[in-house]
C-alpha cells in the first residue's frame, strides 16, 4: 500500500513542477466522466483454518472440486477435459465525479465508480465440438461511492490534482452457468451447479478508502481531457458462500486507472 500512495504523490509533484505559472483563475465545478480499468487483487482470510490466499487461488481450489461432480453427472470420467483459468483483470468500468473547488488549491470531491470483468471460466473444451459441453464463468464487480479533499494546482496548459477519498464498497459475485442442450441431457443441470456451496452467488457492502490523483490536459475555460488518473483503492468486504451462513474476511488492493472528459463550470 506505501509504495501506491509514494506513487501518486510522485505523479502529482511530478507534473506540478513541470507545469510553472499558476493560475488564480479556477473554475468552481468540475465534473468528470470517462473509462476505468481496475487490477483487482483481493484476500481471503479465515482465522479458524489459518487460510491465508489470494482470491483467485482461493476460487482455483474450491472450483477444482466441482470436476468429480461435473464429471459423474455427465456420465463422464474424464477430468482432464475441462479448462480452467483465472483473471485479475476487470476491463468493465466508469468512474464519475464532482469536485467543488473552494479555492485554486482545495475542493471537496464526490466520486461513484463501477467495475466488472470474469474473474473464473472453467469449460469442457474437448467436448465444445460434440455440443455436449458446459460452460461456468464467476463474475466480479465493484460499486464504490466516495468522497474527501481534492488538492490542485493548474496553469494554462494542466491540472495536476491529488485525493484522498473515504466510502463504502459494494461487492458482487455472480456465477454464470450454461449446459449445451446435449450435456443437458447427460446431467448437466444449473440446479447441479447452483446447489454446490462452492458457487458463489451474493452481494456485501463494506468501508473503503482510495487515494490517488491525476492530470488533465486543458482544451478551454470549460473542458479538459483527463490524460490519466491512477487510485489505490482499498476496501474489506466479507465472502459469503450461497449455502452457509459463515462470513470470511475479504479484503481488495486493487489498482484503478481511468481516463476521460473533464466540464468545468463557473468560475
Amino acid at each position: 500500500m506505501k509504495k501506491y500512495i509514494l506513487f501518486s504523490l510522485a505523479l502529482f509533484c511530478l507534473v506540478s513542477f513541470a507545469a510553472p505559472g499558476f493560475s488564480a483563475d479556477f473554475p468552481r465545478v468540475e465534473v468528470f466522466a470517462g473509462y476505468s480499468a481496475v487490477r483487482e487483487n483481493g484476500t481471503l482470510e479465515d482465522s479458524s483454518s489459518g487460510i491465508h490466499q489470494n482470491l483467485e487461488d482461493g476460487f482455483e481450489s474450491i472450483w477444482q472440486g466441482l470436476r468429480a461432480e461435473i464429471e459423474d453427472a455427465r456420465e463422464n470420467d474424464n477430468p482432464t477435459a475441462d479448462s480452467f483459468s483465472t483473471s485479475t483483470v476487470l476491463p468493465k468500468g466508469f468512474d464519475a465525479s464532482v469536485a467543488v473547488n473552494i479555492n485554486e488549491y482545495f475542493g471537496i470531491e464526490a466520486d461513484v465508480a463501477y467495475s466488472a470483468g470474469q474473474v473464473v471460466k472453467l469449460y469442457d473444451e474437448a467436448a465444445y465440438m460434440s455440443n455436449s459441453f458446459y460452460r461456468i464463468e464467476q463474475n466480479l464487480a465493484n460499486l464504490s461511492f466516495m468522497a474527501g479533499p481534492r488538492f490542485t494546482l493548474r496553469n494554462e496548459r494542466f491540472t495536476a490534482f491529488a485525493h484522498g477519498l473515504v466510502g463504502i464498497n459494494r461487492v458482487t459475485m455472480a456465477p454464470n452457468v450454461y449446459c449445451s442442450p446435449a450435456a443437458a441431457n447427460a446431467g448437466c443441470t444449473k440446479e447441479l451447479f447452483s446447489n454446490a456451496n462452492s458457487i458463489f452467488d451474493y452481494n456485501d457492502t463494506g468501508l473503503a478508502f482510495a487515494v490517488g490523483g491525476g492530470v488533465d490536459v486543458n482544451v478551454n475555460d470549460a473542458f479538459a481531457v483527463r490524460l490519466v488518473q491512477f487510485d489505490y483503492v482499498h476496501s474489506n468486504n466479507h465472502l459469503v458462500y450461497s449455502t452457509v451462513s459463515d462470513k470470511y474476511p475479504l479484503s481488495f488492493n486493487n489498482i484503478k486507472l481511468s481516463c476521460g472528459v473533464v466540464f468545468r463550470l463557473g468560475k
